[in-house]
């Protein structure tokens, strides 16, 4: 596909040869990549990216690639509230290993999942900091 790609920049004389284009493999359905980086005189922006288009397109077309038109599934999802008591048992479960709380008496872990307040972090993120004011 990059062969592809740079014919087509190769093909639009508004892209200027010098700097060489920045064409980028991707993960995606193709085109992976259009070329990330091309060069252009500027007074011609919109002529050049216009007509880079229109050359990626046929040189596409002619290597055999198809390019998908974009599309959107939304797919509602019915979402039931959590009841409370539910809910505190749930936190009640995750809280239960933890060894600073293995020893508390059941109702003070149930009061504590009550009052919890779930957060998400992702991976690596800080939750707390040495030093910092806590609560």
């Amino acid at each position: 596909m990059k062969a592809a790609l740079a014919e087509a920049l190769r093909n639009a004389p508004l892209a200027l040869t010098t700097p060489a284009p920045d064409i980028l493999s991707g993960t995606s359905a193709p085109p992976p990549r259009l070329p990330r980086a091309f060069w252009i005189n500027d007074s011609q922006r919109l002529r050049a990216r216009d007509q880079v288009r229109s050359a990626i397109y046929y040189s596409l077309r002619r290597h055999g690639y198809e390019i998908p038109f974009p599309m959107q599934i939304e797919i509602p999802r019915p979402e039931e509230p959590e009841r409370a008591s539910e809910r505190i048992d749930r936190v009640s479960r995750i809280l239960a290993p933890v060894a600073l709380f293995a020893r508390s008496p059941p109702s003070s872990a149930t009061k504590l999942a009550a009052r919890a307040v779930e957060r998400i972090y992702g991976e690596g993120e800080s939750i707390v900091r040495q030093g910092e004011a806590g609560g």
